[in-house]
């Protein structure tokens, strides 16, 4: 109806996927829909854990309720010219609302969408989850899935970001009106500090001492943007990962000399090696740590270059090539697992490339793609391995060819015989033809019917029907002959 009077009108629905993790106040509700005593396994509880269980199960039952009468999961919003905002329309109510108390009908209730999405007049979906959830980053922003991998993602909402750009429209004016007063709506939210100790754990902007990880630190460690229950408040960006000069190494980077680690903790075993480099230490009364540094304290590592036409290697005859900025000068890589090959049999000095490590079987086993060659010897290797690829393409074609001229010849011999063995089975058949074939016990068979069927047969009477004598002996005689038949 607002559609056609012209107005710029989204569909908003609300979408709640079930969360992977049950909380507790679900878990009283499964407990109390199944007919049991959440409390009835634990009889040795507290008269103030049973007061606080009574209150959870109120609360639940006021967040059902709200959920079932208050929260709609279907509204529109229409576009305000004037002051360049959209309006929320509850249809269920013909009501205009606010877009937090829309959602959200408690103040102490958060808001129980973690997607909410608007469809206009040209199909395009927007995530307009921002606008109606007071509390995003510290609470809904929680809810939401996150991908497998967020290593790979670098982000674990990425996924729902890249999905949702897929349906998104082009940007024209009024929509550039929107962005803007979002982008406002998510500084809002990001400046929002929690109220919960337990709400910094996943802030993405604020941080804690107490929720750092082991090889984590603030540097700088101002500013203090605010305290909490006497805790200082920290700027997640402010947040500096610590690694080992090892590490840092396969970064691509080298600690500098006269450093003092800025932490040390205990070094994980994790090879058989370290295992027993641990063992050792323990027996001794010591402890293997593990000194840890930061950024800051590192500079990019510079191999030493090529000279003669030698390529620089470490102490175990490799280069290490962790990133790009650690080839040596004078030098390139050329990741082609035949390299080697060719440069034994062209006289080219070469060395393995080590891209990373792999750990099998309790071993850190380093991860080889290519070589590192001379410079000026590169146009002749790759000139080299285009030709080997070649040669080889030919080789295996011939090969090919080879196994398929095989088994036509063993499929013709094949069709030869069998021609053979039909047109000797053909020939039998027309000698034989109108003759039946007979076994042995077939004959003594006929024999015995003929002695018994004229038991007074006397010379005389064999003498006047010598006809059917001769064909028995014809019958037997050309059986014999075709082996009772078949071949012989």
């Amino acid at each position: 109806m607002l559609r056609a009077l012209a107005f710029d009108v989204r569909l908003c629905v609300g979408i709640a996927p079930p969360p992977l993790k049950l909380t507790l106040n679900e878990c009283v509700d499964i407990e109390l829909s199944l007919g049991h005593d959440p409390g009835a396994t634990h009889s040795t509880h507290s008269a103030g854990q049973a007061r606080q269980k009574q209150h959870t199960q109120s609360q639940l039952d006021k967040e059902n309720h709200s959920l079932v009468r208050g929260v709609p999961e279907f509204w529109c919003e229409v576009l305000d010219l004037a002051a360049e905002s959209w309006v929320p329309i509850n249809a269920y109510t013909g009501t205009i609302e606010h877009a937090t108390s829309l959602v959200q009908p408690q103040k102490r209730q958060h808001c129980v969408f973690p997607y909410i999405i608007g469809l206009d007049l040209n199909n395009h979906i927007y995530d307009i989850t921002r606008r109606y959830a007071q509390d995003f980053t510290n609470t809904t922003r929680q809810r939401r899935l996150e991908s497998v991998d967020s290593k790979v993602d670098k982000g674990a909402h990425l996924w729902w970001e890249r999905w949702i750009s897929r349906w998104a429209g082009s940007i024209d004016a009024r929509d550039k009106n929107e962005c803007k007063s979002t982008r406002m709506e998510e500084e809002a939210a990001s400046s929002a500090m929690p109220k919960r100790i337990a709400d910094f754990a996943k802030n993405p902007f604020y941080v804690l001492k107490r929720n750092l990880r082991q090889n984590e630190i603030i540097y700088p460690d101002r500013p203090v943007v605010g305290k909490i229950k006497g805790e200082s408040v920290y700027l997640r960006e402010n947040v500096r990962v610590l690694r080992t000069t090892n590490a840092w190494m396969r970064e691509g980077r080298q600690v500098k000399p006269s450093q003092v680690p800025v932490k040390q903790i205990k070094q994980r075993a994790v090879t058989a090696r370290s295992k027993i480099a641990a063992e050792a230490m323990e027996a001794a009364g010591g402890e293997l740590v593990a000194d840890l540094y930061g950024e800051w304290q590192t500079e990019l590592f510079e191999p030493p270059p090529v000279c003669d036409g030698r390529v620089p290697r470490n102490d175990y005859g490799n280069v290490n090539l962790f990133a790009a900025s650690m080839l040596p000068k004078g030098a390139a890589h050329v990741p082609n697992p035949n390299a080697r090959r060719v440069c034994k049999e062209l006289g080219v000095d070469a060395a393995d490339a080590v891209v990373g490590f792999e750990f099998r079987r309790g071993q850190s086993l380093p991860v080889v793609q290519g070589v590192v060659i001379p410079r000026e010897a590169f146009d002749l290797i790759v000139d080299a391995l285009r030709e080997d690829r070649h040669n080889t393409s030919e080789k295996r074609l011939a090969e090919i060819e080879q196994r398929t001229l095989k088994h036509w010849r063993r499929l013709l011999l094949a069709l030869r015989v069998r021609a053979d063995v039909d047109a000797s089975f053909a020939r039998r058949s027309e000698r034989s033809e109108g003759m039946s074939f007979s076994t042995k016990g077939d004959k003594k068979g006929k024999q015995r019917d003929l002695e018994h069927s004229s038991p007074n047969l006397d010379e005389r009477t064999l003498e006047e029907r010598p006809d059917q004598v001769q064909d028995t002996e014809a019958d037997d005689t050309e059986a014999g002959d075709t082996g009772g038949g078949f071949l012989a």
